[in-house]
């Protein structure tokens, strides 16, 4: 079987840029004062850059992959469900990624 790309992604253009939804996990725990309910939010997605293109304006950033072309972002956007902290966490080691 042979795989064959011949769009850029989807989410190529920062006006494209894909909406990451959460999933809300509630944990309740007892404490002196009464219960304490904490919120968790996590998501995952998944993307690559081939065929990618770099917006106008735009860093030229790095070039992880050592193809000869320098710049292919892709774009996701994300609304916090709640006030508080984010920590983002690329767990997989195998891919490369800069974050802006």
């Amino acid at each position: 079987m042979t795989l064959t790309i011949v769009s850029p992604p989807p989410n190529d253009n920062w006006a494209n840029a894909i909406n990451v939804n959460f999933v809300t996990n509630a944990l309740v725990t007892s404490s002196p004062d009464g219960p304490v309910t904490n919120y968790t939010c996590t998501a995952s997605f998944v993307g690559q850059n081939y065929l990618a293109s770099r917006d106008a304006g735009e860093y030229n950033i790095a070039n992880y992959t050592g193809v000869a072309t320098t710049g292919r972002s892709v774009w996701w956007t994300i609304t916090a469900p709640a006030n508080g902290y984010i920590t983002i966490d690329p767990t997989n080691p195998r891919s490369s990624r800069s974050w802006a």
